[in-house]
């Protein structure tokens, strides 16, 4: 790809040599630079990529992005840019030419449920006659490809990596874990999304947020910049789960806004569960939407997964998924490998 269309909306503050290069790849990884690729030096939490400029020129890269000086040499072109990490989920997605403006993009956020709300969807959505495809802590599967999962949200170029392969292979809707660490080191902030879920927040990962506020400051922005706007000409929605207190405020402040869609079990909701039965390793519920209602029996135990019930029964609402599709795919859905398991004693 030619450097400059590369270029394209990088935040770029100075360029040293020439800008007439194609370029074959992109790494931040000096280790698996090879010849004409273009090398992202980011500064990281246990190591500084300016430190493998160096090695990354050796194996051939011939333009580095970087945000802290750097020893130049017109053997390669050099791009200062005001932060190296924005730029490189930029230069992924210029690179893998847009991957997420072409398929159905959900985020699921929150302290608890994430993946479990993947399971749901994906199979709601195959119920629908689409191709599903699923990124989070399990792993990342589409098709008849299942990947290790390196992180619940992928490195920002390693994401849209992810996503291309994935639109390559036909699929047509994508469900993603977005973890508070993703959208604090801003992985996701070049992707399209459809919809977004806020699930709960509870005490959990303060080693790095530090506060509770400073942890729910980290969600709200996916809502508030992420999901803010329209996306091929439909706006983008946000689904909240207003029995949480956490979320019960970002739904408040977010209540101007067009694009909501609440659920609960005993707060008043766009979604809502009645008649609610609680079994062993079964729900029973019914499930009201705007659009009507219909009962449930679905193979997974407790409130909790109730709410992640509700959750996926609002994104898919939000999709334009028929009931019925909905229902079946509640109903026959897997349970999440390891999460509260039924198994039999014979």
């Amino acid at each position: 790809m030619d450097l400059l269309q590369l270029l394209d909306n990088v935040d770029v503050l100075e360029v040293h040599g020439t800008r007439a290069r194609e370029i074959e790849g992109i790494c931040f990884d000096s280790r698996r630079c090879e010849a004409d690729f273009l090398f992202v030096a980011v500064a990281g939490m246990k190591s500084d990529g300016h430190l493998f400029v160096p090695e990354a020129v050796r194996r051939g890269a011939k333009a580095i992005v970087y945000e802290k000086e750097i020893a130049r040499h017109a053997s390669y072109t050099s791009i200062r840019v005001r932060d190296s990490r924005r730029a490189l989920g930029v230069l992924g997605k210029n690179f893998f030419e847009n991957p997420s403006g072409t398929i159905g993009l959900i985020g699921v956020t929150g302290t608890n449920g994430k993946t479990t709300v993947t399971y749901l969807l994906e199979s709601i959505l195959r119920e629908a006659g689409c191709e599903p495809g699923v990124i989070g802590t399990v792993n990342y599967r589409w098709g008849e490809t299942v990947l290790a999962a390196s992180h619940t949200t992928p490195e920002s170029f390693e994401l849209q990596r992810l996503l291309a392969g994935i639109r390559d292979a036909g699929v047509t809707h994508v469900v993603m874990e977005v973890s508070s660490h993703a959208l604090e080191l801003r992985r996701v902030e070049d992707c399209e999304f459809d919809l977004g879920i806020f699930m709960n927040l509870t005490r959990d990962h303060l080693d790095f947020h530090g506060t509770m506020e400073d942890y729910f400051a980290s969600k709200k922005r996916f809502f508030t910049d992420l999901l803010a706007g329209e996306k091929n000409g439909r706006r983008q929605g946000r689904i909240i789960n207003v029995d949480d207190p956490w979320g019960r405020m970002l739904a408040e402040e977010l209540r101007p806004a067009t694009g909501i869609v609440t659920f609960g079990i005993d707060s008043i909701a766009f979604i809502q569960a009645k008649e609610v039965q609680l079994g062993l390793g079964e729900i029973r519920a019914e499930i009201e939407t705007p659009a009507g209602a219909f009962p449930i029996r679905a193979p997974l135990s407790g409130r909790f997964n109730l709410s992640n019930i509700l959750a996926a029964t609002a994104a898919a609402f939000h999709l334009g998924i028929p009931l019925s599709a909905i229902q079946r795919g509640i109903e026959i859905a897997k349970p999440v490998p390891g999460r509260l398991e039924k198994i039999s004693e014979t």
